[in-house]
């Protein structure tokens, strides 16, 4: 049974502990904004709580850029990276989306990265 955005969203965020990733960064971290709208659907979609930093991800940004770009975190997606975290992994369609991975990241030069 899925839980609902109310039960996902965790008192103990950890949205301050991404703040505090990007700011002890050896390279610059750009956080991406997110529309609410986006980051319940993708929070809802993953069914992780914002106590994970994947869940507070979802909610809060459209994602991370890492080093000017080279490496991309997924988040509820926006202009600037316009792919989210739920609909990239096709959460929605159990006959399209990976096996026991999700993809999370993507660089650059073509790389991908998997949570298993």
């Amino acid at each position: 049974m899925a839980l609902d955005l109310a039960s996902l969203i965790h008192p103990d965020d950890a949205l301050e502990l991404i703040r505090e990733w990007v700011a002890d960064a050896p390279h610059p971290v750009e956080v991406l904004p997110c529309t609410r709208e986006d980051g319940e659907r993708a929070l809802l979609a993953l069914q992780v709580t914002t106590r994970s930093p994947l869940g507070s991800l979802a909610l809060h940004t459209g994602g991370l850029l890492v080093d000017h770009g080279w490496l991309r975190i997924l988040g509820a997606g926006c202009a600037r990276l316009p792919r989210a975290i739920d609909t990239w992994n096709f959460l929605e369609r159990e006959d399209l989306r990976l096996r026991r991975a999700l993809l999370v990241a993507d660089d650059a030069v073509g790389g991908f990265y998997a949570w298993f």
